[in-house]
């Protein structure tokens, strides 16, 4: 459903595993407006993000609500209260201005944690990466980072995104979440030099079977991991290897899905003026896999292959999925791939005002290990209740 809809004015890059997928364990975002279109006015007209108030939002378990701020009490809820309790808190490690983080309470007691960086009782360990952040100004009295001296001097790095780094249930059970992200430039207030900021990232491992013991979750290694293998957003060729050193405009048709033309060295130069957010990268490989004492062994493999179709959008599609168990010894027990197959479909109406019906993949059919399809068929209902000259309302219905 979320492709529905889509038209060439929004970001289109697909999910790091294709066309209607995804995988996330979820995130908290702050929503920021670009300063040139400043409600008040007043921000100079440029492509730099400035403070919008509390927009936040909760994506979680497939769905995404706000939390909403009482001004009274200081106290955060979600729009849909059910009981959850939800926590802004600081002094993260996490490069966030004042090491912003989050804390979600569930009912049943379970806390998930957003933007904590280490885990409890951290000595050494490397980070989880799952705050990404960007400059963001304050261009009025009030907002954070606000200077009375000017505009210039009115910016500090803020998160744009807290990703799901730890969770722990009420009897000490815990898990981390790792991620890698994916650093970028853009000229910022104007400048042709790039500053850095978080274009996107990736899930790189979950660490199951986690115990709090003694303030502490790094006791012992993580009895059970996930690991996720990433290559590039590219179509190799006989004479083109997709090496992240490659990604550029020379090369930028081997990226068909990802904007070269956005991407800036941090500290080169840069026309860039606007930061943008997106990946280079897709899921291909997820391992899972448990410690042996000195080391771990894997349990499963799963094979992600995508394409790029020359139809339609082109957008990376995800052509098929291949399990691989293995047994005690680490022989490798594979099965034939689950492959999907898509149709083109009409994103709008063909033909109102001139336009093309900018045609979209979507799924069509499903073939499983076994050999067994499963046909997927999808209708139009087009709705004129408020047909005018310069709209019409069309719904699409998955039967």
């Amino acid at each position: 459903s979320s492709i529905d809809g889509r038209i060439a004015s929004t970001n289109n890059q697909t999910s790091w595993v294709g066309q209607g997928w995804d995988y996330s364990p979820g995130f908290i975002e702050r929503s920021y407006v670009t300063c040139a279109k400043d409600p008040a006015g007043t921000a100079p007209k440029v492509g730099d993000l400035c403070w919008a108030g509390q927009v936040v939002t909760l994506s979680r378990d497939g769905h995404s609500v706000a939390l909403v701020r009482d001004d009274a009490t200081g106290v955060w809820h979600l729009a849909a209260d059910d009981g959850t309790r939800v926590e802004r808190l600081t002094g993260a490690s996490n490069g966030a201005l004042d090491g912003e983080h989050w804390k979600v309470t569930a009912p049943d007691g379970t806390a998930y944690v957003y933007g904590l960086t280490y885990g409890p009782g951290r000595t050494n360990q490397p980070g989880t990466g799952s705050t990404w952040t960007v400059p963001v100004y304050g261009a009025h009295p009030g907002d954070p980072c606000y200077n009375s001296s000017g505009f210039a001097a009115s910016v500090c790095t803020q998160a744009w995104r807290w990703n799901l780094d730890y969770v722990q249930d009420v009897h000490g059970n815990a898990a981390l979440f790792s991620y890698t992200p994916e650093t970028n430039g853009y000229g910022q207030n104007g400048s042709s030099t790039a500053a850095a900021y978080t274009r996107g990232g990736y899930l790189s491992r979950i660490d199951y079977g986690l115990r709090l013991v003694n303030g502490s979750v790094y006791t012992s290694p993580a009895p059970d991991q996930v690991v996720f293998g990433v290559t590039e957003r590219c179509i190799p060729s006989a004479s083109f290897t997709c090496d992240p050193a490659l990604f550029t405009a020379a090369n930028a048709a081997n990226w068909p899905d990802t904007p070269q033309d956005q991407s800036c060295p941090v500290g080169g130069s840069c026309s860039n003026h606007v930061p943008t957010f997106w990946s280079t990268k897709r899921l291909t490989l997820i391992t899972t896999q448990v410690s042996t004492g000195s080391g771990y062994a894997k349990v499963d493999d799963y094979a992600l292959t995508q394409s790029f179709p020359n139809q339609g959008d082109a957008s990376m599609w995800l052509a098929s999925v291949t399990h691989t168990g293995y047994d005690p010894t680490g022989a490798a027990l594979p099965t034939p791939p689950v492959s999907f197959s898509g149709q083109l479909l009409d994103n709008r109406v063909a033909g109102y005002n001139t336009q093309p019906p900018m045609l979209h993949w979507r799924l069509g059919q499903i073939t499983t290990e076994t050999g067994a399809i499963t046909a997927i068929t999808v209708s139009y209902t087009h709705l004129r209740a408020h047909e005018t000259d310069s709209y019409l309302v069309c719904r699409l219905l998955l039967e």
